[in-house]
């Protein structure tokens, strides 16, 4: 399986920096969602009902079976 490394923050030439702030995973035909609030990071399931806390960047992308750098299908950036 090929890994992606979603960059945290992209700026292009005389552009304001883009920051990552979501990412949606595909494991298992089920579609699950990472999301940035503030300065930290959390996992979202409809399976389940609340989100779970994940932490920092490197804590979501380090994270267990659903990892955004194997599992990740879109990555959504905003300024």
């Amino acid at each position: 399986m090929s890994r992606i490394i979603p960059i945290s923050e992209i700026k292009i030439e005389k552009n304001p920096i883009l920051t990552l702030y979501a990412v949606v995973v595909h494991v298992s035909n089920h579609y699950t969602c990472y999301i940035k609030c503030g300065k930290n990071w959390f996992y979202y399931n409809d399976v389940s009902s609340d989100m779970k806390y994940i932490g920092t960047y490197e804590d979501m992308l380090n994270a267990g079976v659903t990892n955004p750098q194997t599992h990740g299908v879109l990555y959504f950036y905003k300024v």
